[in-house]
């Protein structure tokens, strides 16, 4: 699928359900990672299906109106929406690796990478955690700090029941698709854009 037709298609899907949904992200954003997850199905065998936790969306809020830092613990994992900002340079580069393995289809290396670093890092590979079977998003106003350095995000996402995983959640399986990793950051921003306006 062309990269326009795709965004075009979700922010039509991510306005329809916005709309039934009072403007609550959640919805647009299970379509969103419904796609991400089921395009690594084929290589992913026990990648699990998503629901919204509502305990977790009260973690959100509660982390959101205290500025309370983001550090990983037993419960969830984050993904940290951050279409509009500019990562400072070492992020950057390890979204871009951890991308770059995705798009190969090398999770393992990839979860590899991520858990290298103990501290929270923006990364694609949180949506495609295949044991995780809750999420929930929403604002976090904040700003984050990584190493030192400090950004900015438009939308904190967590996926749960578990804060950890291993490559050996990752055991993979040949398969003939293909995540088309453009396509899913252009929907991922188009759905921001939504959220936001």
């Amino acid at each position: 699928m062309k990269p326009l037709v795709a965004v075009t298609l979700l922010a039509t899907i991510g306005m329809i359900t916005s709309e039934k949904t009072s403007q609550d992200p959640d919805e647009s954003f299970l379509a969103l990672f419904k796609l991400f997850r089921w395009g690594a199905r084929p290589d992913l065998p026990n990648m699990q299906f998503l629901t919204f936790n509502s305990s977790l969306k009260s973690e959100i809020k509660r982390l959101d109106e205290k500025c309370t830092p983001l550090v990983y613990n037993d419960k969830y994992r984050f993904y940290l929406g951050n279409p509009s900002k500019e990562l400072p340079p070492k992020l950057k580069s390890i979204y871009e690796q951890v991308e770059k393995l995705i798009e190969e289809r090398n999770f393992v290396e990839a979860a590899k990478i991520v858990n290298s670093y103990t501290e929270v890092t923006p990364t694609p590979l949180e949506m495609l955690v295949p044991k995780q079977t809750q999420y929930a998003c929403g604002t976090y106003k904040c700003a984050v700090t990584s190493y030192g350095d400090k950004f900015g995000v438009d939308i904190l996402c967590l996926f749960g029941p578990s804060g950890s995983f291993t490559e050996d959640d990752f055991a993979t399986k040949l398969a003939n698709a293909r995540i088309d990793i453009t396509t899913v950051t252009l929907l991922i921003s188009s759905l921001f854009i939504i959220y936001l306006f």
